[in-house]
């Protein structure tokens, strides 16, 4: 569909880390740009044509509400107060107020180092509760303040408390990893694996990573896992998106409890996370809908 939409045209498409520089410009170029973790709208719009763009392309402000942790309120505010100060010099560097925002088209993640499977029956399913992704918080710097306060880290941080209070709460439930007997070592599944593992998963825990956004949040939905996450950015896929929002990681064990009390409710969520997957964000839906974006927007 989205091949048959652009197939009379000539566009040059480049895909890009780099929000200030491309190697070549023009009306027919259109870039793909990722990885750009601070919602930064890209220096040479004006140069080329529709610009389709991971995370989106302005600040938006995380708040964690009235439940939600101090430390990843203040850690937020930290990071959000940096970024206000980037684009405010961006915006005096390269005249961003003429910038035509509406030329960027905002797209999701989608998968990283990742298998699409075929669902699964949800009471078929290996894992209560499921988690595979760094257990600690820093690499090079694991104990510098730095890394402590990044919102990854608290979040991260406080996901693992509460996954391990739930754990030691609700014995019966199968959870990977068993932060019970093993409370710092995580296996590092291969791609295959992991893809697998994640198939076989009722609930999915999706903290955030760097970014308000995970690669993770989607595999879990192309699977039909039911997702707990962090507050979203309001990105227009995200509406009438079946994901439980966490406002505070402590909540999990509620929430638990709750979701945990009702097997056709979950199979329901199952059903309705793996539907909002394929009609929304499957992979040949937003290919039809940038064609349909580089068509409305091109010169």
């Amino acid at each position: 569909m989205a091949e048959s939409l652009l197939a009379n045209q000539d566009f040059i498409f480049i895909v890009t880390w780099n929000i200030d520089r491309l190697p070549i410009y023009g009306k027919e170029v259109i870039p793909y740009v990722l990885g750009d973790e601070h919602f930064q709208a890209p220096s040479y719009i004006n140069k080329v044509g529709p610009i389709i763009k991971s995370m989106g392309s302005s600040s938006w402000h995380e708040t964690h509400g009235k439940g939600g942790s101090m430390l990843m309120n203040f850690s937020e505010f930290c990071k959000r107060k940096l970024i206000l100060f980037e684009t405010l010099i961006r915006k005096f560097k390269h005249k961003i107020n003429n910038y035509n925002m509406d030329r960027i088209f905002t797209i999701p993640l989608g998968y990283y180092n990742f298998s699409p499977q075929q669902y699964r029956n949800y009471h078929e399913r290996k894992w209560d509760i499921f988690f595979a992704g760094a257990l600690t918080t820093g690499r090079r710097f694991p104990h510098s303040l730095l890394t402590f306060m990044r919102p990854l880290a608290v979040a991260r941080k406080q996901m693992i408390n509460a996954f391990s209070s739930t754990q030691y709460k609700y014995s019966k439930l199968i959870c990977y990893p068993n932060l019970t007997t093993n409370p710092v070592k995580l296996e590092r599944f291969e791609s295959d694996e992991y893809s697998v593992q994640m198939s076989q998963a009722k609930v999915a825990l999706c903290p955030r990573g760097s970014h308000p956004e995970t690669f993770r949040f989607f595999e879990a939905a192309q699977c039909g896992a039911i997702i707990l996450s962090d507050p979203l950015p309001p990105h227009w896929y995200y509406k009438d998106c079946p994901a439980i929002i966490v406002t505070n990681w402590k909540q999990l064990p509620d929430l638990i409890d709750k979701l945990f009390e009702s097997p056709l409710e979950m199979q329901h969520l199952s059903e309705l996370t793996h539907n909002w997957f394929v009609n929304i964000v499957h992979p040949e839906i937003i290919g039809t809908k940038v064609a349909e974006f580089i068509e409305r927007h091109a010169d």
